[in-house]
């Protein structure tokens, strides 16, 4: 068999071709988590781990062709240009070929970064020696890091590390995607080391030559080897893959190893937090690294500081001035969640009451002795429960394909930017057959059910196991919802959903008459979620929902039932 000469972008662009449906109902974490999955696999290298008909090359194999779909995923235009743009020919932080280790070493000790101006100076040098095959950048990883018969654990440790960077890059990728670009190459070079030490042992070994392009393009060769298709349509979960890796732990009858009600879990976990902060009063010295500047911790810290001065006074007066100065200065520094500790707010806060409180402590502790328990902190701070949201995503492969994964991140983005952002959980469920759904609501408890995707006057359209359309009545989700009390609205974002119904499936159903576009739905949805974030009730949501549709001169057939009338 001839291998066609491809170049690194033709794998990349092939892969994700293969791939795309599949990955287009994928949040971006699905597709990063099946990346670190198949990444375990590589632990065979290190292990001389023996799996029945898998090996070292299979691993790698699997690993880019998840790496590059994970790529494609966050619209990377050129894997080449990517990586060389960080290794250009050079080690990024000594900027040799090969890399010296102890200027390397120096270089990362004196600066928290690259030098970027260097870097693109030896990036623009060198690119005419830019490799093309994937064989070729695994050798231009082996001149600038060469690996010999020694390495034991180098590349699978560097690239376990790489691994948690590049979560973190992801994570913050919307707001900050310049992380990403260099977190993404550092993979690569381990990815691309671990080919290279596999290499060299095979040679030493059994004197054969391992090449990384020919075995993958032997397993990915325009379709997909385990569908057949040139766009795969394999389903979400293939039996074939089902303990692959995981192995199962038998579960007798009657074990109650899941939370059927999440509630449980929320009041349990409420008490002993309760607990845990009301033992400050009695600690030798307070948790200085508390977060008291920010959020509602500021506000139920400067209570218990007040509630202590006011325990007390009688005993020690000088010493419950101290408490109440204290409450006054924690009060007077409040700052936003995710910010940095300033250092004036531990000059002026926290190293005054960590330097008093071994005087405070004694009096504190003696009087708790003989007062009743404090009272808890929901006294304080009435934290209600979260608004519980189920996302629930269809877009069978036989239908037109929507912009899911953008109403998706319009709803995340609107609850992550809004004032009460920590009081709303967003469960999603892509490609959800009704089985999944209705696992799901076995599983845990919603507020809001949301559903988004193709829908008829018959129904609204799910996918089966094969990925393929099936039409669900309204009756049968009316049923459905009906068993579940929390759910107190139901959105049918989809065509036609509610054309012909005129009852309302819980306390609010919201859904449309006719045809509706997708930069309508995902103009509502935003609005909606926005109102929902600020803390507005449905009602104000679904008007705010109308008014950012109406603000972008487009248009939605919504209606809106409630139990006890419906409104078109």
């Amino acid at each position: 068999m001839t291998i066609p000469r491809l170049r690194l972008d033709d794998l990349y662009y092939m892969t994700a071709h293969i791939y795309s449906n599949q990955n287009s109902d994928r949040h971006v974490s699905q597709t990063f988590s099946h990346f670190v999955e198949v990444c375990g696999m590589l632990a065979i290298h290190d292990r001389n781990k023996r799996r029945e008909g898998f090996e070292f090359a299979d691993a790698i194999c699997k690993a880019l062709g998840w790496f590059f779909p994970l790529m494609s995923k966050l619209r990377v235009r050129s894997i080449e240009e990517m990586i060389f743009r960080k290794f250009p020919y050079v080690c990024p932080y000594c900027r040799k070929e090969p890399h010296n280790d102890a200027i390397c070493k120096a270089v990362r000790g004196a600066k928290p970064t690259v030098d970027h101006e260097a870097l693109r100076t030896e990036y623009e040098r060198n690119w005419h020696r830019r490799p093309a095959t994937l064989n070729e950048w695994q050798k231009m990883f082996q001149d600038i890091y060469p690996r010999s018969t020694e390495d034991r654990g180098r590349s699978s440790l560097g690239l376990l590390e790489e691994l948690g960077e590049l979560a973190e890059a992801i994570r913050v990728y919307e707001r900050h995607p310049k992380y990403f670009i260099g977190e993404a190459a550092d993979v690569f070079s381990y990815l691309m080391g671990l080919a290279n030490e596999h290499s060299i042992r095979l040679l030493m070994r059994e004197d054969k030559e391992f090449s990384i392009e020919e075995e993958y393009i032997n397993r990915y060769w325009g379709l997909c080897a385990q569908c057949g298709y040139r766009v795969c349509i394999c389903p979400p979960i293939p039996e074939s893959t089902v303990g692959r890796m995981a192995k199962e732990l038998g579960v007798e009858p009657g074990e109650a190893l899941f939370l059927v009600d999440d509630s449980e879990m929320y009041s349990r976990g409420k008490s002993v937090a309760d607990q845990v902060f009301s033992s400050l009063a009695s600690l030798p010295t307070p948790p200085y690294r508390f977060p008291f500047d920010r959020g509602e911790a500021n506000s139920i810290l400067m209570f218990q500081m007040i509630d202590l001065a006011e325990k007390i006074s009688e005993k020690d007066p000088v010493q419950a001035k101290h408490l109440l100065r204290h409450a006054y200065e924690i009060g007077k520094h409040s700052a936003i969640a995710g910010s940095i500790l300033r250092k004036e707010v531990i000059e002026k806060v926290i190293k005054p009451l960590e330097d008093k409180w071994p005087e405070v402590a004694p009096t504190v502790a003696e009087t708790l002795k003989i007062e009743l328990p404090q009272p808890t902190i929901e006294s304080k701070s009435r934290l209600a429960r979260p608004l519980r949201v189920l996302l629930v995503f269809a877009n069978p492969i036989d239908s037109r394909r929507l912009e899911l994964d953008s109403e998706e991140r319009s709803i995340r983005e609107a609850v992550r930017l809004s004032r009460y952002r920590d009081c709303i959980e967003l469960t999603t469920m892509l490609a959800a057959t009704t089985d999944d759904l209705r696992r799901k609501l076995l599983d845990s408890s919603f507020d809001l059910l949301h559903f988004s995707g193709h829908g008829s006057p018959e129904g609204a359209i799910f996918a089966d196991l094969n990925r393929m359309s099936v039409t669900v009545k309204i009756e049968a989700l009316r049923k459905l919802v009906a068993e579940y009390r929390d759910i107190k609205c139901v959105l049918l974002n989809s065509c036609f959903s509610l054309k012909d119904i005129n009852e309302s499936l819980c306390d609010f159903t919201i859904g449309m008459t006719a045809l509706v576009g997708d930069s309508a739905a995902i103009a509502f949805a935003t609005g909606f979620y926005d109102a929902l974030g600020a803390g507005f009730p449905y009602p104000r949501a679904i008007k705010e929902g109308q008014i950012a549709v109406g603000l972008k001169n487009l248009s939605l057939p919504l209606k809106i039932l409630t139990k006890e009338e419906f409104i078109d």
